[in-house]
């Protein structure tokens, strides 16, 4: 099922302008584009570091919940 966009965070990032531009001519060649490939790294990076996700949520000073892809 598509995400909605109220769902979605927009996000301000700055990246060099030619990495930028090749990163987007990249997914765009693989059937892909830029947001749904950051969104993929940002959801492998969090797997990869569970444990700091746990210390994070045991301080409980905010509401965090984990999404579903």
């Amino acid at each position: 099922m598509p995400r909605k966009k109220s769902d979605l965070k927009q996000v301000i990032m700055r990246i060099p302008e030619n990495d930028w531009e090749l990163f987007k001519e990249v997914t765009r060649e693989t059937g892909s584009n830029a947001s749904v490939e950051i969104r993929r790294f940002i959801k492998q990076y969090l797997a990869e570091h569970t444990d700091e996700i746990k210390k994070i949520m045991m301080k409980g000073d905010k509401k965090w919940k984990m999404t579903n892809g």
